[in-house]
């Protein structure tokens, strides 16, 4: 169920987000994620920063979070590749539905007086 939110909410909703990816709470990244009006671009955007931020841990002390930072960036893009294929399995469902029902309107004058 989708929780309908201001554009300021949503904004925190997406920061809080982020933020729970970077610091690697996936379960509260979740949350936050359907929370937010636009949950595949904050996830996109999430990832691309995770991948930015693992490249520039050049030194070996840091390598652990590169690595930490690259799941996070995996996991972003699975969680919102899933998003895609929910909703396009959704879409066709409705348009299956859809094709075996005729409205009255679409049929032609001949059609209607039978």
């Amino acid at each position: 169920m989708r929780v309908v939110c201001t554009e300021y909410e949503d904004e925190l909703y997406q920061e809080l987000f982020m933020w729970a990816v970077f610091f690697n709470r996936i379960p509260l990244a979740n949350f936050f994620l359907t929370r937010c009006l636009n949950p595949i671009g904050s996830a996109l955007v999430a990832s691309k920063l995770c991948e930015s931020l693992a490249k520039k841990a050049n030194s070996p002390a840091m390598q652990c979070l590169a690595a930490e930072l690259k799941a996070n960036a995996r996991f972003v893009v699975h969680v919102a590749s899933a998003m895609v294929l929910s909703s396009a399995l959704r879409w066709l469902r409705h348009r299956r539905r859809r094709r075996h029902f005729v409205h009255a309107d679409s049929l032609s004058p001949q059609t209607r007086c039978l």
